[in-house]
């Protein structure tokens, strides 16, 4: 998907702009008061609607912004027309026009769209922004291995690998630009969605010798996916022909400008969310007595739940302490690796149905509702792999007298190193423990 023809009037500090972009890399040079935000913002208003507009009721009308969408063959019109009714109240109005070649309608504006409200799909725009930088929790080697060979083995790499960008949001304002681009690369990548990227006011802040890995990381990307870049830094991609805008006017006063506040409020451009659960770190908790850990080996894992469930949820119920337990199913024993439980949307139902028959089974009985099962999607840092899960089953603070058994009678406590089954001599000096009796005497 690529834009192509972008048409302007009296939109912003434009009277009247148009240009068509290409399909790879587009550069769009323009010092400070040339209109690089408003180019971008009349793009951003025809795909989202009057939310990205702003009214200046003084100003020059009607503003219009006509911005065509392709895809394979597919041509969609995207236009905006901003004017002022006979009481001066401003009207935004949206439409849409597809190519008349046969092909039905294509909602590529709406794909787009939907796109941009995901926050694990890629973005649209990409802005530098001091302050509001997440980093995604990537793993150096899972970025490398996406990387093209040329920037895997480059300098530039390994001192980013070096100085830690995949977790510090601390950085200087060049090095954030820097990340923010890799995080995007990365989820590009990883998705294998090619929407268009346009790139604003990310080199201004970098130093000469920091110019070289983003222009490299864009080039690669522009390779199957159209890349807008607009700057002020006319030696940032000395290579690439470039469309030089002029200082606008300052005669110049349309009735619509990008609002560009937008970005700040993001109703429909969402800060990424880190995501909690990734395959490969460390889960956060260590093994106790309220914890315990499992790893799900082999190709039936609703078997090997199944199996023991009903004796770790005893052996929480057993503690004697009123605290609340968890069992974790996907993580691995020797280094509390995330390893998940692979299952698919059928075994999902049919884990939470048989966990609850097993446990409905233990006695003395506890309501169905004082458990909880979650099924918690696990991601490669990026978004989530389908079909793969943190199983957890949340265990209530329980504190009496009696001990729970499974339904085949049998008693286990929880210890720090996983569960023991008692004896019968074991069951009876527990009780008496637990009533106050020195069985000694």
């Amino acid at each position: 998907m690529f834009f192509g023809k972008l048409s302007l009037r009296n939109f912003g500090s434009f009277d009247q702009f148009d240009m068509t972009f290409k399909e790879g890399m587009n550069v769009i040079c323009g010092d400070n008061g040339a209109g690089k935000t408003q180019l971008v913002g009349a793009v951003v208003a025809a795909l989202i609607g009057k939310s990205a507009v702003r009214i200046n009721a003084a100003g020059t009308g009607p503003s219009t912004v006509n911005v065509s969408l392709h895809e394979e063959g597919v041509a969609e019109d995207l236009m905006l027309t901003v004017s002022l009714d006979r009481e001066g109240h401003p009207h935004v109005e949206q439409h849409v026009a597809t190519s008349d070649d046969g092909n039905p309608a294509a909602p590529l504006g709406e794909r787009l769209r939907a796109m941009l409200s995901n926050p694990d799909a890629p973005r649209l725009l990409l802005r530098r922004d001091p302050g509001r930088w997440q980093p995604l929790p990537l793993v150096p080697h899972r970025v490398e291995s996406l990387l093209p060979d040329s920037l895997r083995q480059s300098q530039s790499w390994l001192d980013i690998r070096a100085n830690g960008m995949f977790r510090d949001a601390r950085a200087s304002g060049g090095q954030q630009s820097l990340g923010m681009l890799l995080d995007e690369f990365v989820v590009r990548r990883t998705s294998k969605q090619n929407p268009p990227l346009i790139v604003e006011e990310f080199f201004e802040t970098m130093s000469h010798d920091m110019l070289d890995f983003p222009r490299a990381l864009l080039e690669s990307l522009a390779e199957t996916t159209q890349v807008i870049v607009l700057t002020n830094n006319r030696v940032a991609f000395p290579d690439h022909p470039m469309t030089m805008l002029e200082r606008a006017s300052a005669e110049t006063s349309s009735l619509a400008y990008y609002n560009y506040l937008l970005e700040l409020q993001r109703p429909h451009l969402p800060i990424r969310k880190r995501p909690k659960w990734i395959k490969g770190h460390v889960f956060p908790e260590q093994e106790t007595r309220a914890c315990e850990l499992k790893e799900v080996k082999g190709e039936n894992p609703l078997a090997a739940i199944k199996g023991v469930v009903d004796q770790y949820v005893v052996a929480f119920l057993n503690a004697g302490t009123p605290q609340e337990g968890a069992i974790y199913w996907g993580v691995r024993d020797e280094d509390r690796a995330i390893t998940g439980v692979n299952l698919t949307d059928r075994e999902c139902d049919e884990l939470r149905r048989v966990v609850t028959e097993k446990l409905h089974q233990i006695t003395p009985s506890l309501a169905p509702t004082r458990y909880r099962i979650e099924l918690h999607p696990i991601s490669d840092g990026v978004q989530a792999i389908r079909g793969l899960y943190l199983v957890e089953i949340r265990i209530p603070s329980i504190r009496q007298s009696l001990l729970f058994a499974t339904g085949s009678q049998e008693v286990y406590v929880k210890t720090d190193s996983g569960k023991k089954k008692l004896t019968a001599l074991q069951i009876q000096q527990e009780l008496l423990h637990r009533y106050g009796i020195d069985h000694a005497s």
